[in-house]
């Protein structure tokens, strides 16, 4: 997978609600990865993605908005690091909790936190390369009670680390691998 791999597909629909409850939206599909480490059989399972909301005569709810996309890149044997970038529309807090993907079989790597607070994600230490899932909600509180929940998967792609000095074009160049930008580092 590549970052200009990635695309966004919007789904865009009208649900009148037939009365006061709690309601789960859940959206699935097969748009993962083949080999994703703590998913087994990954390509043949889909991809599951939930919102579970408080429907009121009371209550107006706008959706957490997340601005950071559901992809990144990592090194093992280096610390990762991820915030998901969300915000409520509302003004509503959020508080975050780490959970299994979706899969029979899925687990959380060893080493994986996220700040139930600021929603910041660590991952001390990905052991080894290759394709991981991350799946965390966003609940959003009003009045000291929780009326939503989006529940958000990512892929994390973690990379061996590379560094080594070349010559390249009788210039003394420092090649890093995964390369974080578009052309040669010189430093």
């Amino acid at each position: 997978i590549k970052t200009n791999d990635l695309r966004i597909i919007t789904y865009k629909g009208t649900h009148i609600y037939t009365g006061n409850g709690i309601y789960t939206i859940i959206y699935s599909g097969n748009y993962r990865v083949a080999g994703v480490v703590n998913i087994p059989s990954s390509e043949s399972t889909p991809l599951q993605l939930e919102h579970i909301i408080m429907i009121t005569s009371v209550i107006n709810n706008s959706a957490v908005i997340f601005l950071s996309p559901p992809y990144d890149m990592g090194i093992s044997g280096e610390v990762y690091y991820y915030w998901p970038g969300t915000y409520e529309p509302d003004g509503d807090s959020i508080s975050y909790g780490i959970v299994d993907p979706y899969g029979s079989g899925s687990y959380i790597p060893p080493g994986m936190s996220i700040d139930a607070i600021t929603g910041d994600f660590i991952w001390n230490f990905p052991p080894q390369a290759g394709f991981y899932a991350l799946a965390f909600e966003a609940m959003e509180w009003r009045n000291s009670m929780i009326i939503a929940t989006t529940k958000r998967e990512m892929l994390i792609k973690v990379d061996s680390a590379i560094t080594s000095v070349g010559d390249i074009n009788g210039n003394k160049d420092i090649i890093i691998s995964p390369n974080p930008t578009t052309s040669r580092v010189n430093l």
